[in-house]
């Protein structure tokens, strides 16, 4: 079987660059591009290699990437934590945060609208009406018309 090829790129309308022709040799794990030898993982020319000699491309796979290498990268990394009791004592600095920058998480948040008259003006002209029956002086929520609404307010 040989292991030498020479592959060509073909115009691809969508990139800038001109196509280009680049030497494979798989005995070698080599390839022009250097992105086979960089990433240690078969690259469009390799991959183009196989397919013309029906060659599984799997085998020029880094053991790297398999799942069992991937899942051992942190075994060793972390200890065991042990109990709090035989922390040492902190002697850094001890930080107080300033209530002032604390955030309110409930509710909603304080508008920083700077109000002016023609918005006092407005406000005083409208009074508000229940959405339900749209009559003034209480809400939909202790809205007198509501059917049945007693009996689901207790």
């Amino acid at each position: 079987m040989s292991t030498r090829f020479l592959v060509e790129e073909r115009q691809n309308p969508r990139e800038v660059r001109p196509p280009g022709r680049f030497v494979v040799r798989l005995d070698k794990l080599w390839c022009d591009c250097e992105n086979f030898q960089k990433l240690h993982l078969p690259c469009s020319h390799v991959l183009a290699a196989c397919k013309y000699v029906h060659h599984d491309f799997g085998m020029y796979i880094s053991p790297v990437y398999t799942l069992e290498q991937v899942s051992h990268v942190y075994e060793d990394l972390f200890g065991e934590l042990r109990n709090e009791d035989y922390w040492p004592a902190y002697t850094g600095q001890i930080l107080c945060p300033s209530p002032d920058m604390k955030r309110t998480s409930k509710g909603r948040p304080k508008s920083s609208r700077i109000r002016t008259e023609t918005d006092m003006r407005e406000q005083h002209g409208r009074s508000k009406k229940c959405s339900y029956c749209q009559t003034p002086g209480h809400t939909k929520r202790t809205c007198p018309n509501i059917v049945g609404a007693s009996s689901s307010r207790h």
